[in-house]
């Protein structure tokens, strides 16, 4: 009697996902997307930027605690990042991670009633990575009820950060 070789377990199908439905996104030097805006306003959270955590850097969250909050306890810099859920020509939907500037010009430029959702633009960043980050809109504003869902971009960053909010 010949033994018979096991054949490699097949799976035809990718993996499941792990981690957030929706991906974070920064436009880096030279980048240009068009964007279409989900969110009807900017969520914004202070963080810290730990340059030796990761291969480039990494953010963190800054915990209002500042006695529980590792970044102020190891004298991380602070600074405000924005999220906005969209759709991109570059990403399809993903979060945009806005500077405070980008995050002016997007308000400042979308009239109106301070509502954001269905405003299309580009985002662009000039060339370096740390380049100056840019919205132009585009006199277009999409039908809000056309548009997908919002999203939270809290779940996501929570996973990002590994960190997870003490239940009150």
């Amino acid at each position: 009697m010949s033994e018979r070789k096991a054949l490699p377990r097949r799976q035809d199908d990718p993996p499941p996902r792990t981690g957030p439905r929706i991906d974070v996104k920064r436009v880096v030097g030279g980048q240009s997307t068009t964007i279409c805006i989900l969110s009807s306003r900017i969520q914004g959270f202070i963080v810290h930027w730990d340059v030796a955590a990761g291969r480039k850097g990494r953010s963190g969250p800054c915990l209002q605690d500042e006695s529980a909050c590792q970044g102020c306890k190891t004298g991380l810099a602070k600074k405000w990042l924005g999220y906005l859920c969209v759709i991109s020509s570059m990403w399809g939907r993903c979060f945009i991670e806005l500077t405070p500037e980008a995050a002016r010009q997007i308000t400042d430029q979308a009239g109106g009633n301070g509502d954001l959702r269905g405003v299309r633009g580009r985002l662009y960043r000039t060339s370096a990575n740390n380049g100056r980050l840019r919205f132009e809109v585009s006199e277009f504003r999409e039908s809000s009820e056309k548009l997908p869902k919002d999203e939270d971009v809290s779940p996501v960053l929570e996973w990002l950060w590994n960190w997870q909010r003490k239940a009150s």
